[in-house]
């Protein structure tokens, strides 16, 4: 099992009713900090194509 990251800060970039941006602060089991690491937030969809 791996250990979890720690989020040490977090904020929005860019919201919208399709989706959000987000980057956090995190620091890793070994002690290593990610400044800059982003994240994709949006809801469940379905693509059909012909």
């Amino acid at each position: 099992m791996m250990d979890k990251w720690k989020t040490l800060d977090s904020k929005y970039l860019h919201t919208s009713p399709f989706g959000n941006i987000r980057k956090d602060c995190c620091e890793l089991p070994n002690g290593t900090v990610i400044e800059d690491y982003y994240v994709n937030e949006y809801d469940d969809w379905v693509n059909v194509l012909f």
